[in-house]
């Protein structure tokens, strides 16, 4: 029931630098945040520095996290997203924007999303609960 804490600038993409082939569970929490304020961040493929790939939620981060935390309060990078499924409770963090990208859908059945700033829904897009 530890928690997981992951401070990166970097793509968390298929080279053998990053972290592909890893896998993260615990009962406690996991916190992905950049370690440059600034650094703005892209989940499923959407536009940002730290890219955190759709298959990262399904594959490398095992369902059971209390909650999984993707950047923090002092992040002012915004986080940016296209089509993903989330199987734990999510806490999407920074004092910039969180945008979901045109026509792509969010899903997060029976779990808790969570966004601490302004959320942006473009055209078509959705989040399914």
């Amino acid at each position: 029931s530890s928690d997981i804490t992951l401070n990166i600038d970097l793509p968390m993409t298929g080279s053998t630098t990053n972290v592909p082939d890893l896998t993260f569970s615990s009962s406690g929490s996991l916190a992905i945040q950049p370690l440059t304020a600034t650094t703005t961040i892209g989940i499923a493929g959407a536009t940002g520095t730290v890219q955190l790939p759709a298959s990262l939620f399904s594959t490398n981060f095992a369902d059971g996290f209390n909650q999984i935390k993707i950047g923090s309060g002092t992040q002012s990078g915004n986080i940016n997203l296209k089509s993903v499924s989330f199987r734990d409770n999510m806490r999407l963090q920074t004092t910039g924007t969180v945008s979901i990208n045109a026509g792509q859908t969010i899903t997060a059945t029976g779990i808790k999303l969570q966004t601490d700033n302004t959320l942006g829904m473009e055209a078509e897009s959705k989040i399914i609960r």
